[in-house]
């Protein structure tokens, strides 16, 4: 299960950064660069997906989640779709919260 996939409204651009600049992504469905956001270690971080919009301001993308804070510890897991689903598709435990940004109206995306 990979996380929610971005959304990119009429008139975003997919951007990416590329050797030290953004550049616009030509395909994003097609693009396995624009981003990930699998945990990573090391050296190698997530990549956000970011889009631009033609008056310059930039956006990105923030897939549902929820997270549980214990011992100044924050534990974040990406859900399915529009619901309260882990990556194996089991149902998260009473410990972990939707962020209030994903719960207001599940029927628009929240």
């Amino acid at each position: 299960m990979e996380v929610n996939k971005p959304a990119l409204l009429e008139g975003m651009t997919a951007i990416k950064w590329e050797n030290n600049d953004w550049v616009d992504v030509k395909d994003p469905d097609k693009d396995t660069n624009w981003y990930d956001y699998s945990k990573k270690t090391g050296e190698e971080a997530a990549k956000w997906a970011n889009s631009r919009t033609a008056d310059g301001s930039y956006w990105v993308w923030i897939p549902r989640f929820a997270y549980k804070i214990s011992q100044e510890k924050v534990d974040i897991i990406f859900l399915q779709n529009k619901t309260t689903l882990d990556k194996n598709s089991e149902e998260i435990s009473n410990d972990y919260i939707v962020h209030p940004a994903f719960s207001s109206n599940v029927e628009q995306g929240g």
